[in-house]
């Protein structure tokens, strides 16, 4: 039966950083100078062509995680590692678990098809490997015009053992690979897409992981469509007016703006907070800053006037005695976490364990 280094491609290897490639030589007891592309070479005919399985399995770590999205669902049901694998021998015309089956690249389609799959470390874990076409772009032949195919590969992990289905990839596949999967299991067991998370706020996150939120783009709460010209200069007075009044120290100019804007403003002045004023009209706010975003003071002011939607944490884990710091982006819309910092195994389930379950 497949191993996690069995099912890897070198696309996989590809989308690792060379940081992570000559830790992968260094364990694996190969070379570890050259170009990336020599690095990659050099694993993959170590995983092709080795039996030693205590190097794999520190490889294993590293090579189906890197830069990812990830999206999870829970099984409605409890099931074994058992029975999953069974449906799935009984559900293609090869055992995945066995074999890897590309298909010819003429018939792949946009739609996800199951190329291998693997037992992980623990009895209650599988693998599975997708692949589908992901895009087409012409290459110019002489006076002609060649289309090149482009291709994917998306990873399926599941826990038996909590119920959490987990994918891994291009975020806008995972519905159909998740009813893959359902079909897979012939709807005997269904699962639920994990939202509790993003439907709280994002920094409710990064505390789970005792992370720093160092970046989020947000949208005004509150959307005023209806503001003249003359109210959105008045706004823009009084931010000048709060300026000059720090530099002069004199405060009569500045209460002359403010009565100005208070008459313009009206009824409104009553009922809508100035920090949605200075909002309004924006679609999309960007704040960043190069520590904890929660202790600028701008940040502070507006934030309660902000629906964050996308948000960067940076976070620092200890492996094995070293503290190593990770940043990931979090999708509240697309409920997904994003892994901008090549990862392995022990990072994903951190993150897993910390903030799905």
């Amino acid at each position: 039966m497949h191993s996690i280094s069995d099912i890897t491609l070198i696309s996989d290897l590809q989308s690792l950083s060379k940081g992570i490639l000559v830790d992968l030589c260094t364990d694996l007891n190969l070379e570890t100078s050259g170009y990336k592309i020599d690095l990659v070479r050099r694993v993959q005919d170590y995983i092709r062509g080795s039996s030693n399985n205590e190097l794999l399995e520190r490889a294993n770590g590293f090579l189906l995680a890197g830069k990812t999205s990830c999206r999870w669902y829970k099984l409605s049901s409890t099931v074994t590692a058992e029975y999953i694998t069974t449906k799935i021998e009984e559900s293609y015309g090869f055992n995945p678990f066995n074999n890897i089956v590309i298909p010819d690249i003429d018939h792949l389609a946009s739609t996800p098809i199951l190329i291998s799959a693997a037992r992980g470390a623990e009895m209650t874990d599988i693998f599975m490997r997708f692949m589908y076409k992901s895009g087409v772009t012409q290459k110019a032949y002489g006076n002609e015009l060649q289309p090149v195919v482009s291709t994917s590969v998306s990873t399926v992990y599941i826990d038996t053992e909590t119920g959490i289905v987990e994918v891994r990839g291009d975020t806008k596949k995972t519905p159909q690979i998740v009813s893959e999967l359902m079909r897979v299991l012939q709807q005997q067991v269904n699962v639920d897409e994990v939202t509790a998370p993003f439907n709280a706020e994002i920094a409710e996150i990064a505390d789970k992981i005792d992370g720093e939120l160092i970046d989020a783009t947000s949208k005004p709460d509150l959307v005023l469509e209806d503001f003249d010209d003359d109210k959105i200069e008045a706004i823009g007075k009084i931010l000048n007016g709060i300026d000059q009044f720090f530099v002069s120290g004199d405060g009569d100019e500045l209460g002359i703006t403010l009565d100005e804007a208070n008459v313009l403003f009206g009824d409104e002045r009553l009922s809508i907070p100035f920090s949605a004023l200075i909002l309004s009209g924006m679609d999309k706010v960007g704040l960043a800053g190069d520590g904890e975003l929660r202790n600028l003071p701008l940040f502070a002011y507006l934030n309660p006037r902000l629906d964050h939607h996308t948000g960067f944490i940076r976070f620092t884990l200890n492996e094995d005695g070293v503290n190593k710091k990770y940043t990931i982006r979090v999708g509240r819309e697309s409920k997904s976490i994003y892994f901008n910092t090549p990862v392995n195994e022990m990072v994903i389930e951190f993150i897993r364990r910390k903030v799905i379950l």
